[in-house]
């Protein structure tokens, strides 16, 4: 029943030694858009996205996410380029992580490619660019910076404690030096090339706008064309500028966050999401295949997002009720993530809460980026994460937060970095349904089908509790607990 999923971003931070790769190092640096790096075997195309382990990208990432021997979380980034303005002021890091400013070449000239070589640690291209400064044999120590020229300067004051590093002349030297301390530092590490920052403000103000542009070549890789996704976009910007929208523009939104297999349900979705919203339980009930009298009980069970209780009241095929409750499922979460801004009541609740897997909505963001989809598009997302890196304790590891700072910016997730913390959510679901009187638990559909039997029967034998599930194909099984996969 599998189907393959096709992966395309990574999940694992890498070692930062990454860097060394050139087309890494000038995914960072904004550099080789003209084919300044064919030489050394880099095509533009093969740079975008090479330092988040994002594939075609489309367009310089201007940060990578990395680790160490020590697992400490380290992002290498440029200042003047926009995804540092973006975590910065979304605090995607924490509030005061430690950062290292290291001097880049100014100017035109070859000064974006030397800085490539700069964060790559090839030396001996320095030279060969013009626009370079004196860089190189930077001192730094607790409390000091000590240029090259011997001048003393105020060092970062969130310089970590007791760390003394040596002269360094390029990123690696820099890196190793750190590693080598042997510490596991209490927040991540930046080392930014510096330059003119982005302003907060401008970031701020232009935030939306430019998510959608970094999230629009990764829309293609999930079967959405560039003039539907445009459409999609000005959806989103409208329900976002104006807080109201129609059930048209969620069905259409929602094509970004349901795998491709599940969205012609999208049109019957809506249709019965309007009609439950108005208070039309026949008629939203009829069309699942619901009796007269058992509409106003099964819509209340619906709306609770029991859908084994619509199963166990309707004559419809049960892969076909799934799958359009699954829909509509996808439709009531882009709405709610546009009222979290405006109301805060899921910043409220997942503050509380301390993680994103007790938050019924966030259960289904989770799960939403288990498989194909685009969840960093949706309004509202880099503000739920920065709750998530600031108030919760989800980001446990780099990889998180990598995935969280990926998911800010607009850009596709490795399908399993989230895989964890959606398993916990889904049993905290299912639990909840079970006390409510459920008599099983049916497995979202945004799980790609290759998961869906480990992630039920982790669910089953966890909660002692029956898991249905239907694949993409519309075949449908369950799982006992603590038994083998039965067919149904």
């Amino acid at each position: 029943m599998s189907t393959t999923l096709q992966v395309s971003a990574g999940s694992k931070a890498p070692h930062w030694s990454a860097i060394h790769d050139i087309r890494v190092a000038a995914d960072i640096a904004g550099a080789g858009a003209s084919g300044e790096f064919t030489e050394l075997g880099a095509e533009a195309a093969q740079i975008y996205g090479a330092a988040i382990g994002v594939p075609n990208a489309g367009a310089h990432s201007g940060y990578g996410v990395f680790t160490d021997a020590n697992n400490n979380t380290i992002v290498i980034a440029t200042e003047s380029r926009p995804a540092w303005g973006m975590i910065q002021s979304k605090n995607l890091l924490g509030k005061d992580p430690y950062i290292f400013h290291l001097p880049r070449n100014m100017g035109s000239g070859g000064a974006f490619e030397a800085n490539a070589y700069m964060i790559a640690g090839i030396g001996e291209r320095f030279g060969d660019y013009a626009g370079w400064v004196a860089a190189e044999d930077v001192e730094l120590t607790q409390g000091t910076k000590v240029t090259r020229d011997g001048s003393h300067v105020p060092a970062n004051p969130n310089f970590p404690l007791g760390l003394t590093l040596q002269p360094y002349i390029n990123f690696p030297q820099l890196l190793t030096q750190i590693e080598n301390t042997g510490r596991k530092f209490d927040r991540p590490i930046v080392i930014l090339s510096s330059g003119q920052p982005i302003t907060l403000a401008s970031v701020l103000n232009q935030f939306l706008s430019t998510v959608l542009i970094v999230a629009k070549p990764f829309a293609e890789l999930i079967g959405i064309p560039p003039a539907l996704y445009d459409a999609l976009s000005a959806s989103i910007q409208e329900i976002v500028v104006t807080g109201k929208f129609s059930f048209n523009s969620l069905a259409n939104v929602s094509q970004l966050v349901l795998p491709k297999a599940y969205r012609s349900y999208l049109p019957k979705a809506r249709d019965v999401y309007a009609k439950i919203e108005s208070g039309d339980y026949l008629s939203a009930m009829s069309a699942l295949g619901v009796t007269p009298e058992k509409a106003v009980s099964t819509a209340t069970h619906l709306l609770g997002g029991d859908v084994s209780k619509i199963i166990g009241k309707t004559s419809a095929p049960v892969t076909d009720v799934i799958n359009k409750v699954q829909a509509i499922y996808q439709m009531d979460t882009v709405r709610a993530l546009t009222a979290a801004t405006r109301s805060g009541s899921v910043m409220t609740a997942l503050t509380d809460a301390g993680t994103m897997t007790k938050v019924p909505l966030l259960q289904n963001l989770l799960t939403t980026t288990s498989g194909d989809t685009l969840v960093g598009a949706l309004p509202s997302v880099s503000d739920i994460m920065q709750v998530v890196v600031n108030e919760t304790r989800d980001i446990t590891n780099v990889d998180l937060h990598k995935g969280a700072l990926q998911l800010s910016l607009g850009q596709m997730v490795g399908s399993d970095t989230f895989d964890d913390l959606t398993i916990i959510g889904l049993k905290q679901r299912a639990n909840e349904l079970m006390e409510q009187g459920a008599k099983s638990f049916v497995l979202p559909v945004v799980v790609p089908d290759f998961k869906k039997i480990d992630f039920a029967r982790a669910i089953a034998d966890d909660v002692g509790q029956t898991v249905l599930f239907v694949s993409s194909t519309g075949t449908q099984e369950s799982v006992s607990p603590n038994d083998s996969k039965e067919w149904r």
